[in-house]
């Protein structure tokens, strides 16, 4: 299986930081992350950086197939490098099998906490890499151990026709979490069934609530300027439904 890491920038370094990943995985995922950026600076020239830098850190399941043959859960968060370049630095984790059943699980929401904190005072310059990746290897091994449980309940899938969803949640007694306001994106060709999900939330800030993106793929094109903004409907989102009944329980 690949071996996990981390990849992206931080301030007390010119360029960019990496380690464990092999060299294919680094390069697929600078460019996703260069195609996120490249979509909200053209789109929101002069508001972008600083939403970049309100914006939660995004967690993620990407199912097996879209990177390489593994599955990855991990997560990203908003950084610069020592000459104020931004891009993101991310901790990837590959994960075999299904990767649905991770998402909001509270278990695995306490593991990515841990591991957001270990990020920040990685990007903060409190943690040397040495230490970073210690730290990622032995989260690594409760993902490994938490991707390997099944979930009780249905897997969350797209309409037909959808290359996208986006649902904003509320949290009702600490438990239940209930969607609304969702959001779609339509493809412009029907897409093929087999294409695998990949899964993009967070927990909320100070400016957003929690939100839920399932893809169909990997997140590219214009569409992805939502996700460091929080602005979807600049970026081609229309309004959407959902099952009303639907209710994730950690």
């Amino acid at each position: 299986m690949e071996p996990c890491g981390y990849f992206g920038k931080r301030p007390h370094e010119r360029d960019f930081v990496y380690d464990g990943l092999a060299a294919g995985m680094t390069d697929a995922w600078a460019g996703l992350m260069s195609d996120w950026l490249h979509n909200v600076r053209t789109v929101l020239p002069q508001s972008w950086q600083q939403l970049y830098f309100e914006a939660p850190a995004w967690r993620f399941a990407i199912s097996p197939g879209l990177l390489g043959p593994t599955g990855w859960c991990g997560l990203l968060s908003a950084s610069a490098d020592a000459v104020g370049r931004c891009f993101p630095l991310a901790v990837l984790i590959p994960l075999e099998g299904a990767v649905d059943h991770l998402v909001f699980r509270a278990a695995v929401e306490i593991t990515l906490d841990t591991i957001e904190i270990q990020t920040m005072a990685f990007i903060e310059g409190h943690l040397s890499r040495e230490d970073f990746v210690s730290a990622i290897t032995a989260q690594s091994h409760t993902l490994t151990r938490l991707a390997k449980g099944a979930s009780s309940r249905p897997a969350m899938e797209l309409g037909p026709g959808d290359k996208a969803l986006r649902i904003s949640f509320a949290r009702t007694d600490g438990e239940a979490i209930i969607p609304d306001d969702p959001l779609s994106c339509p493809a412009a060709q029907t897409p093929a069934p087999e294409i695998p999900l990949s899964y993009w939330w967070q927990d909320g800030g100070s400016t957003r609530p929690p939100e839920l993106c399932l893809w169909r793929g990997l997140p590219k094109g214009l569409e992805t300027g939502g996700f460091f903004s929080g602005e979807w409907d600049r970026f081609g989102w229309q309004g959407s439904q959902i099952d009303p009944n639907l209710i994730l329980r950690p």
